[in-house]
């Protein structure tokens, strides 16, 4: 069937193709539950009414669905489509779209009125993080409720590991008014003890900070494991963390990046963003700035802000690229602006200097006071110069000592 295509798409894919391409879905059925999932997608050259070639996209939309690891993942996966997408990334155009059209949506209303557990689940994430609709905590809980109580209904469906851990998810969300830590620990010990990958992961993390279960590195560092050698990205940069940080086995920063980089190469973007931090440090890996570059950018892309306020000082200092204050401010003002305090910092600097924009005294100032506010010492320092020659503010040195003072307590 053909596929409405959002905007985004069709100005890609019309760049590519100089309009000439029809974009086609076949639809299969699941062998695992009553979602559809798109096992081809063809791009066809109408020219020549010829297929073009593209990579084969087996079953990730309806695993996506069945195997969704919490909002924040849910969030995280969209992005990461998104940006792939926009860069001209066919596949992740093709199942990108399939959320962000009118298409997309119809499968999952059907399974909705089906009263299909796993896609009321869905639903209610899509409506707590507002992807491709208005936000609504009321909607989502709603539809979490819906799919709890199906599933409850119906406990001959709680015996495969997908279940088991949806369940899990419900029990420990507290948006659903469900929260349960008890039943969440149990589903998610019954969805592990099957070799499911997400439940074996998120039982690591509880393991390691002790939510809902006593805190035990030993088993922390178990749970993760297993789901690390299945090749699940999460758990392999849980893992990472462990050797990175001797916790639960002796410390070994080679042994850190081995499982960094695994993480890394699916895209998990902390992982990425801490393998290049190694790459730039010579930390367990052979020191080699132009590939901290190349993890940083990655990393960065996505949002990480450790990510764009390093990268943004590669570019400042020609470190492993060539020396850039244009992009420098840039990836300083992307991380400022999600609340890295480093990089506000040294955007302050940018426009104090004159560094890749226009000098501006008045938004160096701004931008010490929101670094300073949060804690970091340089910002507290030269804001405090700032507040004493009234340099981008009113002169006062009044408060001028006060962030002396805080300065000099750190």
């Amino acid at each position: 069937m053909a596929v409405s295509l959002t905007p985004c798409a069709t100005s890609i894919l019309k760049a590519k193709f100089k309009n000439k391409f029809t974009f086609y879905i076949e639809p299969t059925q699941s062998d695992r539950s009553t979602l559809p999932h798109f096992k081809h997608v063809k791009i066809t050259d109408s020219a020549k009414n010829t297929p073009i070639k593209m990579k084969k996209l087996t079953t990730l939309i309806s695993l996506l669905l069945l195997t969704a690891q919490g909002q924040a993942q849910w969030a995280e996966y969209m992005n990461q489509l998104k940006i792939k997408s926009e860069k001209g990334d066919l596949d992740s155009t093709g199942i990108y779209t399939y959320f962000t059209s009118k298409l997309g949506k119809q499968p999952i209303l059907k399974e909705i009125q089906n009263n299909n557990p796993f896609c009321e689940y869905t639903l209610g994430a899509i409506y707590e993080e507002g992807l491709s609709v208005d936000k609504s905590s009321e909607k989502a809980a709603s539809f979490y409720r819906d799919s709890l109580s199906q599933l409850n209904q119906h406990p001959e469906n709680t015996t495969r590991p997908e279940t088991q851990f949806f369940l899990a998810r419900l029990y420990g969300s507290s948006i659903a008014g469900s929260k349960d830590p008890e039943k969440e620990i149990k589903w998610l010990k019954k969805s592990a003890a099957q070799g499911y990958a997400p439940a074996q992961s998120t039982l690591g993390i509880l393991y390691q900070w002790g939510e809902g279960v006593a805190k035990d590195v030993t088993e922390a560092v178990k749970w993760s494991r297993m789901a690390a050698d299945q090749g699940y990205a999460n758990a392999q940069n849980n893992l990472g963390f462990f050797y990175r940080n001797g916790i639960g086995v002796t410390k070994d920063d080679a042994e850190a990046a081995k499982w960094f980089r695994k993480a890394a190469e699916q895209g998990q973007k902390q992982a990425q963003a801490v393998l290049g931090g190694m790459y730039y440090k010579g930390v367990g890996v052979v020191k080699d700035l132009p590939k901290a570059a190349e993890w940083l950018t990655k990393a960065a892309e996505q949002g990480d802000t450790e990510a764009q306020s390093s990268l943004g000082f590669q570019y400042l200092n020609g470190e492993g690229v060539t020396k850039d204050l244009v992009k420098a401010a840039e990836w300083f003002r992307k991380a400022a602006e999600q609340g890295d305090p480093h990089a506000q910092f040294n955007l302050a600097v940018c426009y104090n200097n004159g560094d890749g924009l226009a000098k501006d005294l008045a938004k160096a100032a701004e931008w010490f006071c929101k670094a300073a506010e949060l804690g970091d010492a340089d910002a507290q320092l030269n804001l405090a110069l700032c507040y004493e020659n009234g340099d981008g503010l009113t002169k006062d040195l009044k408060k001028a000592a006060e962030w002396y003072r805080k300065a000099a307590e750190q």
